[in-house]
């Protein structure tokens, strides 16, 4: 089967599906309007949503690259649709060639390629927990976001990971908390959160906003040495950040170094 448009893996709503870009598909439907206003028009009168049958990323172009362009990752259902209501026979055409794909990505034609992508994709998942530094049950959370399309695979995955503080075992080491729950009482999470920085215990990073251009988005994580005490959550909603939280076993010592490190 001859590749009519790209398909690529895009993060919509925290699941990693398959997407095209909009005005690729705009081009070949041989549209007569603008893309602009064609893509917005069809959103408005379909009901499309944001984040669940699309998602907007924000690349910049231009000479001096000064120009901001906005682009539709849609869903494979969302192009389907699109093709259909063009009512013309590179609208039929297109859609007969989707709903292909999804019939051998469904009953594993092609084994090879996709067993290749899967690894590829195991891969970078590697790399990136081992940068964020992430906890085993944060791993496992962006295993099975990643294995979603790959059923077989996705049950062969363990369902959860026990997480104990470094050097501990992992036996009755489970319960952990956000800083704001730890401190409650005692004092803010700002302010225990700029303590935990003073100690090298967490670290701040930025990451690209993909909901707005030229945005920057901030998010803590445990460092290595902050591993005795903590661990990185990775969210179902959102596995492109971590979410710092602090053993209840550790958490005397852990309020002792927040207190001496106060602001």
């Amino acid at each position: 089967m001859n590749e009519l448009i790209k398909i690529e893996k895009s993060n919509v709503g925290g699941d990693l599906i398959d997407t095209v870009n909009a005005r690729e598909l705009h081009q070949f439907l041989e549209v007569g309007r603008d893309y602009t206003n064609w893509i917005k028009g069809r959103i408005e009168k379909y009901g499309f949503v944001e984040n669940q049958d699309y998602v907007l990323t924000f690349a910049r172009a231009g000479e001096r690259q000064n120009v901001v362009m906005t682009e539709y990752h849609i869903s494979i259902g969302m192009a389907k649709e699109l093709a259909m209501v063009e009512n013309n026979d590179q609208g039929r055409k297109v859609r007969r060639y989707f709903i292909e794909c999804e019939r051998k990505l469904k009953t594993g034609g092609s084994n090879i390629p996709q067993i290749e992508t899967a690894k590829h994709i195991f891969e970078a998942i590697g790399v990136a927990a081992d940068v964020l530094r992430c906890s085993d049950s944060g791993r496992l959370v962006m295993l099975h976001k990643a294995a979603s399309h790959w059923p077989l695979l996705q049950a062969a995955l363990p369902p959860y990971a026990i997480d104990a503080p470094t050097g501990k075992e992992s036996e009755g080491s489970k319960s952990h908390a956000a800083i704001k729950d730890i401190c409650q009482g005692i004092m803010s999470s700002v302010k225990a959160n700029k303590a935990l920085m003073k100690a090298g215990l967490l670290e701040q990073f930025e990451r690209p906003s993909t909901s707005a251009p030229n945005g920057i988005k901030t998010y803590k994580s445990v460092t290595a040495k902050g591993l005795k005490y903590g661990l990185n959550v990775t969210s179902k909603e959102n596995t492109r950040e971590t979410q710092p939280h602090w053993y209840h076993e550790t958490v005397d010592e852990l309020i002792e170094i927040i207190k001496a490190n106060v602001v």
